[in-house]
């Protein structure tokens, strides 16, 4: 069980990088490559604020709860800061 949970929780950032590259690619085609690395850097700070939270809680599913989270808004700030890298383009 807590091998799969791991995998999980390691496994959801590659998959949500996946999935968000083309919305950073629109962001970047239609804003400029600047507004889209901005925004990576503002949701890259409000993965590791939710890192802490998860730190700081007791309970381990709100614990797993907020480290999935992070991961996945982690995984939306690494598409949006390397726009050059989406698919398809």
């Amino acid at each position: 069980m807590h091998a799969a949970l791991a995998l999980l929780v390691v496994s959801i950032q590659y998959i949500a990088t996946f999935l968000s590259r083309p919305w950073a690619g629109r962001i970047s085609d239609h804003s400029g490559a600047r507004v889209s690395v901005l925004w990576g850097m503002a949701i890259c700070a409000l993965s590791g604020m939710l890192l802490a939270a998860g730190a700081l809680n007791f309970n381990p599913w709100l614990t797993v709860g907020t480290l999935i989270a992070s991961r996945l808004a982690l995984a939306w700030a690494k598409a949006s800061a390397r726009p050059e890298q989406r698919c398809g383009g």
